[in-house]
């Protein structure tokens, strides 16, 4: 199964999970332990980069080694024959198979739709090992050559001038020994140049099953000769292992700071749970208060207008009162009027009694008829004096009630003074002082000019923060909070702290780019892992966990290497 490693814009390279027996590069191992170091190299060889193609090859590059070494071997021992000369040329593997025309860098093509950079970084040791291996056999065979030189000119001084040009079967010299001596260090060079080739395979299979190690291998092979590696001294490798310990012991104690940042971030938000809570039971209470002040409201308007209806009646009553008065007066002016015209009348009368006595009958009728007005007049007055006092009782009557909606005016008046009082209470708490705000006219600082040559309180656009309204401002407030993971309460220390490091996430940034193109020659893509979801902090982890293996890893082979 094909894994996505990192995403650099245009490629993808997959990460192959698949077993060493499903890969096209990885070959079958057999028992080796039967096997000498020449033959185990001869077999690795045979098997990573194919047979038919590298037999013929090595096949015509050996008939050509033969011929120079007939050319070579006889002028250090007369005693060499073709047969051994070409039996000295087979018994150096290592000499024909770095020096053959197919050299190890180019094994098996490598489809690119499955690369694996394990073998680009195989190819590159073999070419490392190559360089190396050519540069000693090239000092060893002019060290040769001019041994062979010198001998030559020793021996031409030395025959006679018919024997120039037959070559001697033996020749006896003072430097036979010296000769000798140079061909076993010559062949113990070549069986330790065995061995190291038998490590550099060891590695190159190493590197096969190993995960991730190709890509320390394809950044390798990927370009030149690179100037960033060089052979480090031992103090400089310890003092790498000590910057990584170091390294090591503060990503732990990052780590541990990071549990202990989780913790108490959990615990700010049970807390965060606890106060939203007591701010619903708040808004639930100010609503409540909200609805007992209207009703409030409501109340005194009715009583209002009870009371102006009661005025009104009053006054109605009040009026009618002063119609009936003036009746009453004007009646009893009657009255008195009526009552001196018959004290008149009476007087005539009298006077004319004994004058008219045939008149006297019509008199006392009309006396009777008189009394009977009066007496009617009388109760008259009763009657209205009854309504006059019915109509003072009513009036005190209702004065009372009008005491008393006026105490309960009075009251309902306080208590809408006193809500009114605790609601602007409450308004002062949650709008604040306003001489507290962040204006420019209080700090001058915010009208200075960024580099796009706009103040900083419109770069900013913090005039659209005075708008907000206190939900807003709240949800605004924390979600910037729960993104930064910060505490309310530690929000002033930690803000310039998060703006200190946003500004060195781009020297960070800088060297992670750096470090990424030094393995794999391409830019890392950042932009892949700004996912907010889990997978893209995971993905970033994996780039970032495989980047540190393969960095290990490439210090592993130079160090070997150096040694």
């Amino acid at each position: 199964m094909a894994v996505a490693f990192t995403n650099t814009g245009k490629e993808s390279f997959l990460y192959d999970q698949t077993e060493p027996e499903d890969s096209v590069i990885a070959p079958d191992i057999p028992e080796l332990n039967g096997m000498s170091v020449i033959e185990m190299a001869d077999y690795l060889d045979h098997e990573l980069y194919g047979g038919t193609n590298q037999n013929e090859d090595d096949t015509s590059y050996t008939k050509t080694q033969i011929q120079m070494q007939r050319k070579k071997m006889p002028q250090l021992n007369p005693q060499f024959t073709d047969g051994e000369a070409t039996a000295a040329v087979q018994e150096t593997p290592y000499q024909q198979k770095h020096q053959s025309p197919v050299p190890l860098s180019q094994s098996t093509p490598v489809d690119g739709a499955r690369a694996q950079p394990k073998d680009l970084l195989k190819s590159k040791l073999s070419k490392l090992a190559q360089s190396v291996h050519v540069a000693e056999v090239t000092e060893l065979d002019e060290e040769t050559d001019d041994a062979s030189d010198a001998s030559d000119d020793s021996d031409d001084t030395s025959r006679p001038s018919h024997l120039e040009d037959t070559p001697s079967k033996s020749r006896p010299s003072s430097t036979e020994k010296a000769q000798l001596q140079r061909q076993r260090e010559l062949l113990q060079q070549q069986e330790q140049q065995a061995k190291e080739l038998k490590e550099l395979r060891d590695l190159k299979h190493f590197l096969l099953e190993t995960t991730g190690g190709y890509l320390v291998m394809e950044s390798i092979s990927k370009g030149a000769k690179s100037d960033h590696f060089e052979i480090s001294t031992k103090e400089a490798i310890a003092k790498r292992d000590l910057q990584l310990t170091t390294a090591q012991d503060e990503n732990k104690q990052l780590q541990s700071r990071i549990k202990e940042l989780e913790e108490q971030t959990k615990q700010h938000e049970v807390e965060l749970k606890q106060k939203e809570e007591q701010i619903v039971i708040l808004s639930r209470e100010s609503a409540d208060l909200k609805s007992t002040n209207a009703d409030v409201v409501q109340n005194n308007e009715k009583l209002t207008l009870e009371v102006e209806a009661s005025q009104k009646v009053n006054l109605e009553k009040s009026e009618k009162l002063d119609h009936v008065s003036k009746e009453l007066a004007k009646q009893k002016q009657d009255e008195v009027e009526a009552t001196d015209k018959l004290k008149a009348h009476t007087d005539a009368l009298e006077r004319e009694l004994t004058k008219l006595k045939t008149a006297n009958q019509e008199l006392r009728d009309e006396s009777s008829v008189v009394k009977g007005t009066n007496m009617s007049l009388k109760e008259m007055v009763e009657v209205k004096d009854q309504l006059i006092i019915d109509s003072q009782q009513e009036c005190g009557r209702l004065k009372a009630a009008n005491d008393d909606l006026q105490k309960k005016l009075d009251t309902v008046s306080s208590d809408y003074k006193k809500l009114q009082e605790i609601s602007n209470t409450e308004l002062n708490k949650v709008r604040g002082n306003l001489k507290d705000s962040v204006t420019p006219e209080k700090y001058p600082e915010l009208m200075s000019k960024t580099t796009c040559g706009v103040p900083l309180y419109e770069d900013l656009k913090l005039a659209e923060v005075d708008v907000l309204s206190l939900v807003q401002a709240q949800n605004m407030i924390k979600n910037v909070l729960i993104n930064l993971g910060v505490p309310f309460d530690k929000v002033k220390e930690m803000i310039p702290n998060i703006a200190l490091q946003s500004q060195r996430e781009s020297i960070l940034r800088e060297f992670v780019n750096k470090t990424h193109k030094l393995l794999y020659d391409e830019d890392m893509a950042l932009d892949v892992y700004m996912d907010l979801d889990q997978r893209g902090k995971e993905h970033l982890t994996q780039c970032t966990t495989q980047m540190y293996k393969n960095l290990e890893l490439l210090y592993t082979v130079l160090h070997k290497t150096v040694k």
